[in-house]
């Protein structure tokens, strides 16, 4: 029903998207991004850029012109608990991000393995209860094969046992290709303060997951978080 459809050509559900579309099918990919100045350290990893290219190509499709576009690119600051750096002077990164997913968590990940330089990447999430248990093992196994040290814990378990949706995590991390530290801290705030805890310069400490998210449901309530 739309007028156009702007369509990531990079992705495998173009063609689909593409065939389907009754409006203006307008292809994008990140080659878009090389025409704009932004900061990329703000608008860090692949996927951002994919953002910005869909941005930038939905934005011309609109007719809105270039300078408007180049300033929104240069002012804009991404939404709270997104790839959200914590800087409270501490000797090592910590950044904060909303992924959820296998497809979300590889991506912050390997975001986050180009941008350092050295050091350990600690990993803290849980998968939620009563949600899509299917994406509990590969999201162990991508921790475990991305990062130095992942921390198993808790999000928003409502009506499962945390042990429970943990013990699909270890599963997948366990047949990680590669053999690197997991361990398992039910308590949220536990796990978080143990990342921190053992983590010196100049290692990255992500907390994914919560993101923005101010409460924590368990046992199907709401508590603050």
């Amino acid at each position: 029903r739309s007028k156009f459809a702007v369509l990531n050509s990079s992705d495998p559900s173009f063609r689909y998207f593409f065939q389907r579309t009754s409006g203006c099918a307008i292809p994008y990919s990140v080659a878009v991004c090389e025409e704009f100045s932004y900061d990329e350290e703000v608008l860090a990893g692949d996927y951002n850029q994919e953002n910005v290219a869909a941005a930038v190509t939905a934005a011309r499709a609109l007719n809105i012109s270039r300078k408007p576009i180049e300033a929104a690119l240069q002012e804009f600051m991404p939404p709270e608990g997104r790839f959200q750096e914590v800087n409270l002077n501490q000797p090592f990164k910590v950044v904060i991000d909303f992924a959820h997913t296998p497809n979300s968590l590889e991506k912050v990940l390997k975001t986050v393995r180009k941008i350092m330089q050295s050091g350990r990447l600690i990993t803290v999430f849980g998968c939620a209860g009563g949600r899509d248990k299917s994406k509990r093992y590969p999201m162990g196994k991508i921790s475990a094969e991305l990062a130095d040290v992942s921390l198993f814990t808790s999000e928003d378990p409502r009506n499962e046992n945390v042990s429970e949706i943990m013990k699909e995590m270890i599963r997948g991390a366990s047949s990680a290709r590669s053999k690197n530290s997991y361990f398992c801290i039910p308590d949220r705030a536990r796990a978080i303060e143990a990342a921190l805890q053992n983590a010196q310069e100049p290692d990255w400490v992500v907390i994914l997951g919560k993101g923005h998210e101010r409460s924590m449901n368990i046992g199907g309530s709401e508590y603050a978080w």
